[in-house]
C-alpha cells in the first residue's frame, strides 16, 4: 500500500527530527488515514500483520507523545486498539488501550481514559477475565461520575451488566440496564441504547423467556439499522437467531443467522464470523446434519484458538463433544464435554457451567455413568436455578423423573 511506504518514509525520517512537532503531526495524520483505509473490509488484514509495521508503530507511538497536544495521538490509538480488537488480536488491542490510558491521563482527557478502561474491560471479558473486566469498568463509572460525565457513565452501567449477566446475577445485571436507561433520559445516545436494549433481550434469552427477548432485541435491531451501526446489527442479528433457536424455530433461526454472518463477514469482525458459525453449527448439530455443524464448530474453534477466546474455547467444545457423542465416538465426546466443563468452571461462568453439565451429564446417562450423570445433572439443575431459566430446570427434572434419577443432594 502507498500509504503505508510514505508512513515508513515518514517515520524512519522522524527518528532523525525527534522535536519536529510539524513533522510528527504529519505523521499522526497519515497514519490515522493508513488505518481508516487499512479497516476498510476490502482490504487484506495481512496489512497490520506486516512484520515491520508493529516495532514501527509501537516507536512512532513513543514519538508521538513528544507533542504538546496529544488528542490526535490518543484518537488514532482508539482507532488502531479497536480494529486490533476487531481482527481478534486482543492482547495487542490491550497494550494499545494501555498506552491510550497514559497519554490520555497525561492530557487531562478524562473521556478519553474512560474510553480505553471501558473497551480494555470489555476485551478481559471475552478472555474470560470477569474479574480484571469489572475492575475496568468500575473504575470507568467512578471517573464517568466524578466528572460528570453522564454518557460515559451510562456505557459503564452497561457494561457493568453485561460482566453480571456472565457472573449468573441476571437480576443485578438488570438493574444496571435499567440504571443505564435512566441516565439516557437526561442524555439521549441511540447507539448506547440500542446495546441497552441488545443486552437485556440475551439476559431474557438466558432466563429462558425467547418471546420477551425477541422483543428487546428487535428494538434493538431497528435503532441500530437507524443510526447505522452495522456491526451492532449484525450481533443483534445473531442474537435473535440464537431466540429463535431457544424457542424452537430452527428455519427461523438459520435465516438470522446467515445475515449475520453475511454483514460479519464483510465488516471484517472475525470474532462475531466466529460466535455466528458456532450458532450454525449447533443448529446443524440439533437438525442432524453432523458433517455440517463439524465444519462450523471447527471453524469457530480454530478462531478461538488463535485469538485466546476462553470463553468461545469452551462452547466450541461442548459443542463438539455433543457432535462426537452423536456419531457414536463416546470416549472422544466425554473428553471433550469434561475438558469444557472443567474449564467453564475455572472461570467461574454460570451459563457455560450449567450448558457443559447438561450434556455431559446426558452423554454419561447413556453410557451407564449413572453416578457422573447425576452428578453432573444436579449441577446443572442448582446452576440454571441460579440464572432463573425454569424451562432448563423443568427440563432437566423431566429428565430425571424418566431416567428415576435423583437430584436432590
Amino acid at each position: 500500500m502507498d500509504k503505508l511506504q510514505e508512513f515508513t518514509h515518514l517515520a524512519y525520517e522522524a527518528r532523525e527530527s525527534r522535536d519536529n512537532h510539524i513533522l510528527l503531526r504529519d505523521i499522526v495524520v497519515l497514519a490515522e488515514l493508513l488505518l481508516i483505509e487499512s479497516s476498510s473490509p476490502n482490504t487484506p488484514e495481512a496489512v497490520f500483520k506486516k512484520e515491520e509495521f508493529f516495532p514501527l508503530l509501537s516507536e512512532m507511538i513513543e514519538l508521538f507523545s513528544h507533542l504538546n497536544d496529544l488528542r490526535p495521538v490518543t484518537r488514532f490509538l482508539h482507532r488502531l486498539a479497536r480494529w486490533m480488537d476487531r481482527l481478534g488480536y486482543w492482547d495487542v488491542a490491550v497494550r494499545y488501550y494501555d498506552k491510550m490510558e497514559e497519554l490520555a491521563e497525561r492530557n487531562g482527557d478524562s473521556p478519553g481514559v474512560i474510553h480505553a478502561l471501558e473497551e480494555r474491560g470489555d476485551i478481559h471479558r471475552k478472555q474470560g477475565n470477569l474479574q480484571g473486566a469489572e475492575a475496568c469498568q468500575k473504575r470507568a463509572y467512578d471517573l464517568a461520575r466524578d466528572h460528570d460525565e453522564v454518557v460515559l457513565k451510562s456505557h459503564a452501567c452497561n457494561n457493568i451488566g453485561v460482566i453480571l449477566i456472565e457472573r449468573g446475577d441476571l437480576n443485578m445485571a438488570e438493574g444496571y440496564f435499567d440504571k443505564a436507561l435512566e441516565e439516557l433520559e437526561y442524555a439521549p445516545e441511540r447507539l448506547l441504547e440500542g446495546h441497552v436494549y441488545n443486552n437485556l433481550g440475551v439476559l431474557k434469552c438466558i432466563r429462558g423467556e425467547p418471546v420477551d427477548a425477541y422483543r428487546d432485541l428487535n428494538r434493538a435491531l431497528n435503532i441500530r439499522r437507524e443510526i447505522g451501526d452495522r456491526n451492532g446489527s449484525a450481533e443483534t442479528l445473531h442474537n435473535i437467531g440464537m431466540a429463535m433457536f431457544e424457542a424452537g424455530n430452527f428455519d427461523e433461526a438459520g435465516d438470522y443467522y446467515e445475515q449475520a454472518l453475511s454483514h460479519a463477514h464483510d465488516l471484517g469482525n472475525s470474532n462475531l464470523e466466529a460466535n455466528i458459525r458456532l450458532s450454525r453449527g449447533e443448529l446443524e448439530y440439533r437438525r442432524g446434519n453432523n458433517p455440517t455443524a463439524m465444519k462450523y464448530a471447527g471453524e469457530a474453534l480454530s478462531r478461538y484458538e488463535s485469538s485466546g477466546d476462553q470463553l468461545g474455547i469452551i462452547d466450541a467444545g461442548r459443542i463438539i463433544g455433543l457432535i462426537h457423542h452423536a456419531e457414536n465416538r463416546f470416549e472422544e465426546s466425554r473428553r471433550r464435554l469434561t475438558a469444557a466443563l472443567e474449564l467453564a468452571e475455572k472461570h467461574r461462568h454460570p451459563l457455560l457451567t450449567a450448558q457443559c453439565a447438561e450434556s455431559l451429564g446426558m452423554v454419561e446417562l447413556e453410557t451407564g455413568n449413572s453416578e457422573r450423570a447425576t452428578e453432573c445433572l444436579r449441577l446443572a439443575l442448582n446452576t440454571y436455578g441460579v440464572l432463573e431459566n425454569s424451562e432448563a430446570v423443568r427440563g432437566i427434572k423431566l429428565l430425571a423423573a424418566r431416567r428415576h434419577i435423583h437430584l436432590n443432594s
